[in-house]
């Protein structure tokens, strides 16, 4: 009967060509490599690998054997993370609750990193009001939220957070737009210009997001570009106004008084009594690898 160690030593000679560099990625001796493989061939009485010039090359039953092989240890991998998803107080389910401002690129890092460290867990990624996710979060060990900081020193629940980083917050209007027509525009000009805000940056940091005098509240993220295309600004982050920008649907203005971005910061919320420590550890060693 075969191993997961001779398997995993015959497909990584397989995918390298060599025993050498299989030895290298599975840290283990040459000689160990060899002897998995031919441990297999003895048993079953078969040649699956052949020798071609400095490769190491599948037969045609090696090919066979390897797409199986595969399948098998994936299989393993699986069985392995179920177990462990059995032992008392791991969850089958987590919800990541955030805003509509929370960037693309940061949710697709978590998802992914994720599924790759716990396959069978089902992460739900909500949206919803700031004081509704705040009080999920507080009641419900299973949820936790990125939002995005406040410009407030007095935390708004008793909760622990952990702070993400930050990203660029730029003005974005339309091509066409008449503030586009000089280089570098002061915010006396911007203010007299229609502004689109989003309805949560309104709620999160009024004071930074309110600059113009007339002001119109949007909910949706996709009406507000939809809009912007016609007239009025807003001001984006750029993994929201990305899509539009390289489209060229939209283009970003500067601002006299702004000599570079605005960071605007996010942060990792949840239950200080948590009990999925291990996610959200896992979560901020996702992002700070992707940053």
């Amino acid at each position: 009967m075969f191993t997961l160690d001779q398997l995993h030593a015959f497909c990584c000679t397989v995918e390298m060509s060599s025993y050498s560099q299989a030895s290298r990625s599975l840290n283990k001796e040459r000689t160990t490599i060899r002897e998995h493989v031919k441990a297999i061939e003895d048993t079953y009485n078969l040649q699956l690998v052949t020798v071609s010039g400095k490769k190491i090359l599948p037969t045609p039953v090696g090919e066979q054997i390897y797409s199986q092989a595969k399948l098998i240890i994936a299989s393993a991998k699986l069985l392995n993370q179920s177990l462990l998803n059995t032992q008392p107080n791991t969850m089958s389910e987590l919800t990541i609750y955030h805003e509509l401002s929370t960037p693309i690129d940061l949710i697709a890092a978590i998802e992914n990193g994720l599924s790759k460290r716990y396959p069978l867990l089902k992460v739900h990624w909500l949206v919803g009001n700031r004081d509704f996710i705040l009080n999920e979060v507080m009641n419900d060990n299973a949820k936790i939220s990125i939002l995005q900081n406040r410009l407030s020193n007095t935390p708004e629940y008793e909760l622990s957070f952990v702070n993400l980083g930050s990203y660029k917050l730029n003005v974005y209007c339309h091509p066409n737009h008449p503030l586009t027509k000089d280089g570098v525009l002061s915010l006396s000009e911007l203010r007299s210009h229609k502004q689109y805000i989003l309805e949560e940056q309104h709620q999160n940091n009024r004071e930074l997001y309110t600059v113009a005098y007339d002001v119109r509240k949007i909910s949706s993220l996709t009406t507000a570009l939809k809009l912007l295309e016609s007239d009025g600004w807003a001001m984006l982050t750029d993994s929201q106004a990305e899509k539009a920008f390289n489209e060229g649907k939209l283009t970003q203005l500067n601002i006299k008084e702004v000599l570079s971005s605005i960071d605007v910061g996010y942060s990792l919320y949840y239950a200080s009594a948590t009990s999925q420590s291990e996610i959200t550890d896992a979560i901020i060693d996702i992002i700070n690898s992707s940053m």
